[in-house]
């Protein structure tokens, strides 16, 4: 049916936008009372854009790719040239392009981990349209589930059934079980007929480990390991072997190796026997170590552990112990002259017992209660040198156990008196002593009587003293402090008067001072001090001190006598030291240096290097005062008659940086600037470098 177009009166027709169908036009003239006319007929043909349909959602396993998508229908209708792309969506609304997706007949979506819509658009000159989405949906990750718990069990004992804690979950499909076991944790087997989420195992005679596998139409997951632990109780093993003395508590047994590999924490319990054969527990002894008590006899102890399961042995310790310390018998008294040997004394019963080692050692006394050890006594037999007095006599036996003495044998000795001789005195270093007179004759022994004198540096070591048969002595002149005696002799021996002491006074030592200083030029000097007193010689000691601007030549400071001393100013680097003087000798103290700021002294002050060579480094024999005072070092070279930085030795007390690549002879110097003294700078002694062309 036709209508008119309401306002369409002109020559042309524009059709309006949007026209949803197919539509026909034509033009109609009126012209008076003419009949109407009408043109040709035009159609707007209008063809809708068709998206087509893509095929099938589905279903996967966690990161695996999912089927292709294809193309069930292509799309239809439209104007011009279609164009695909392919779009995707994690919530079914919101979706975006893949980019390089254009192929409207397929698309392979690839690997996926969560589910994931997928749809395709079309668009040509008259819109886009989209397919209806296929949605892929992936399963969750294959999760073993967890299984509990490690358990320990005696030999040939049924473990407890392992649980399920969680079931397996994660994957699609029928869910399925398999029970695995190993010995090593690498080599699993399939355990037949175990499908359960639980598993009971059987009796065990060693170590299994199990796990369960999860199955489905994803895969298999493997759960953690259940490890069943078959107890195997090892005793472990004890230190303490030992041989003791009679009496003696052994040392701490003490566990090397505690017992271990039982089901449950052992517990101990020590034993003893006489022979290995008869064991009896001891008391409360319960812990991995055991402290005996004193033995008399040789024991053994061992230490059982047990877990509930068995009860096992250690090896053995074995305690040795010893018979009693006997000292032995000796014999007999005798009776002699002063200054006579007696006879040997000899042993009737040598020692025995203890352990170790054993020695005799001979003790005598004059009064039976101070016992002294003599020389040469280390044998079951002794000879007793001369004596002089009554004298007791006992053999010490003695080991690793203690000791034991014989009975004591009694050499009675009949006196002879010395006299007495006079008197000690207090000389000076290489002087005389006076004559040594004497004050009581000697008495007693048998015969005439004659006498000889003796000395000795220590009043232990004495020797004969030649031509000195008079019952006086004049000593010669001594350095060292020295004993005198006089000996008197007859049939019976030789007796000795108590020991006269002559005291050589110690050589005078002049004591010590203190204070070294660093000054500035101008600044003032603090005391030198005293730090040791003189001493030696006899009499007061008085002091003098010197001075010298060289350290060699010495000249007396005028008035400076005390102790102390504290220099005037001091315009250069000064030393002192301090004479010491009494009656018997005077000696010079140790020298303190005033130590006046300078530039020090470097070494070598001269070599020859090749050129390019190495040089020797300029080496700081005196810092000038810097490390004491602070001083800071540069270097300079002398090149061309100008003196010019070293580069590498700024700020250092010795320098290695020496330059070797041109020939020529170069003077160096060390410049050290004191900032404590006003910024004042001093120069070291020059050093030569000849560097020769090879």
């Amino acid at each position: 049916m036709w209508g008119n177009i309401s306002g369409a009166t002109a020559l042309n027709y524009d059709p309006p936008a949007g026209l949803a169908q197919t539509t026909e036009y034509r033009r109609r003239v009126i012209s008076g009372a003419c009949a109407a006319l009408y043109s040709n007929t035009l159609t707007v043909s209008v063809s809708p854009l068709i998206a087509g349909e893509i095929a099938a959602d589905q279903l996967i396993c966690d990161d695996t790719s999912a089927a292709t998508l294809n193309s069930v229908t292509l799309a239809s209708g439209g104007v011009g040239l279609r164009s695909y792309v392919w779009q995707f969506s994690a919530d079914g609304v919101n979706f975006s392009d893949i980019i390089g997706a254009t192929d409207g007949n397929a698309y392979s979506p690839g690997a996926l981990s969560a589910d994931t819509w997928f749809r395709r658009s079309v668009s040509n000159a008259c819109a886009a349209v989209e397919t209806a989405p296929v949605l892929v949906s992936v399963a969750a990750p294959l999760d073993a589930g967890a299984i509990g718990y490690d358990q320990t069990v005696c030999r040939g004992e049924q473990p407890q059934i392992i649980k399920s804690i969680n079931d397996g979950a994660g994957g699609f499909g029928l869910g399925d079980y398999r029970w695995e076991s190993s010995i090593d944790g690498v080599n699993w087997e399939v355990i037949p007929e175990a499908r359960d989420p639980e598993y009971l195992p059987p009796p065990l005679d060693r170590t299994t480990l199990y796990r369960r596998v999860f199955i489905n139409n994803c895969g298999e997951k493997e759960s953690r390991l259940v490890t069943v632990t078959v107890a195997n109780l090892q005793p472990g093993a004890l230190a303490g072997s030992q041989s003791i003395c009679w009496g003696a508590a052994p040392a701490l047994f003490t566990s090397s190796v505690d017992a271990s590999g039982g089901k449950a924490a052992p517990t101990y319990q020590w034993q003893s026997s006489p022979d290995l054969s008869a064991w009896s527990n001891i008391g409360t002894a319960t812990s991995t170590n055991y402290q005996a008590g004193a033995l008399s006899t040789t024991t053994y102890f061992r230490r059982s552990a047990d877990d509930t399961c068995d009860t096992v042995y250690t090896g053995a310790v074995t305690v040795s112990v010893a018979t009693q310390v006997s000292g032995g018998s000796v014999g007999s008294g005798q009776t002699i002259c002063p200054g006579a040997t007696p006879a040997q004394l000899t042993s009737f019963t040598d020692g025995s017992g203890g352990l170790g080692a054993s020695t005799y050692r001979w003790e005598s006394t004059t009064d039976l209660v101070n016992w002294s050890s003599v020389a040469n006594g280390a044998a079951a037999n002794y000879q007793p040198l001369a004596l002089n007095v009554t004298t007791y006599f006992r053999r010490r036996y003695q080991n690793g156990c203690g000791s034991a003495y014989t009975k004591i044998v009694k050499v009675t000795v009949s006196a002879l008196s010395a006299g007495s001789v006079a008197a000690d005195q207090t000389i000076c270093y290489n002087t005389s002593p006076a004559v040594l007179t004497n004050a009581t004759s000697a008495s007693g022994g048998v015969g005439v009587t004659s006498y000889f004198w003796q000395v000795s540096p220590n009043a232990s070591s004495w020797s004969t003293i030649a031509f000195s048969n008079s019952t006086t002595y004049p000593p010669p002149n001594l350095t060292s402090t020295t004993y005198f005696r006089r000996a008197a002799q007859n049939i019976c021996g030789i007796a000795y008067t108590t020991s006269l002491l002559i005291t050589v006074a110690d050589r005078v030592t002049p004591g010590e001072i203190s204070g070294d200083q660093t000054i500035c030029s101008g600044a003032a000097v603090a005391p030198i001090d005293e730090v040791v007193s003189a001493s030696g010689g006899i009499g007061q000691v008085t002091y003098i001190w010197l001075q010298s601007v060289d350290g060699i030549n010495w000249d007396p400071v005028p008035e400076a006598f005390d102790a102390t001393y504290r220099p005037a100013e001091v315009p250069q680097t000064t030393w002192y030291r301090r004479l010491a003087v009494n009656e018997c000798d005077s000696a010079e103290s140790n020298t303190v240096q005033i130590r006046v700021v300078d530039g020090g002294v470097i070494t070598p002050d001269s070599q020859f290097v090749a050129l390019g060579g190495v040089a020797m480094p300029l080496e700081s024999l005196d810092d000038g005062g810097a490390g004491a005072f602070g001083g800071v070092f540069n270097w300079e070279r002398l090149a061309n008659e100008l003196w010019g930085g070293v580069r590498g030795c700024a700020g250092m007390e010795s320098c290695g940086a020496i330059d070797t690549r041109a020939a020529g002879s170069y003077v160096y110097r060390r410049i050290v600037t004191f900032e404590v003294c006003g910024g004042v700078s001093y120069e070291s002694n020059y050093a030569t470098v000849d560097v020769v062309a090879k």
